[in-house]
């Protein structure tokens, strides 16, 4: 039975760092040079700040997915409060059963409209395309980006 969850970074960051190896595996951009090394104290202090949300997906307690996103307001239209996805990922063996769906769609953004957010942005990998799904739940595209790797 899954159950949909607003959690704390400290209380569940443990449980993500197996899903978040596992994530960075299947999506990860340029992983031969970038590794994996999130900046957890940076992510404690954005908890702080009150600019981070998690939302985690638990089945029979185990963590099977989250979202997690950036809350502020817009640098340009500061009436404009929006949350920006940061992470978002379902186990796959969950996927297919409306986990990713219920945990974003029905939950994250309710939570999210609740708290005065009025636009959400999704980073969506080119790599790992699903914007026909987030377009049939009603997100519009409004920007593409584009990286260059000019490391050594």
């Amino acid at each position: 039975m899954i159950s949909l969850h607003t959690e704390r970074f400290d209380s569940v960051i443990a449980e993500l760092m197996p899903l978040l190896r596992q994530h960075y595996a299947e999506i990860a951009w340029k992983q031969d040079k970038i590794a994996l090394n999130p900046n957890l104290d940076h992510y404690r202090m954005l908890e702080a700040n009150g600019a981070l949300r998690m939302y985690i997906a638990r089945d029979d307690g185990a963590v099977v997915g989250y979202a997690v996103f950036f809350v502020t307001q817009n640098l340009h239209y500061q009436d404009v409060k929006q949350a920006q996805s940061d992470v978002f990922y379902v186990e796959p063996s969950r996927r297919g059963a409306s986990v990713g769906q219920k945990l974003l769609r029905d939950y994250a953004e309710s939570e999210l409209k609740r708290e005065g957010v009025k636009v959400i942005t999704l980073h969506i990998k080119c790599d790992h395309d699903w914007h026909t799904l987030a377009e049939h739940w009603g997100y519009e595209w409004t920007e593409r980006n584009m990286q260059k790797w000019i490391g050594e």
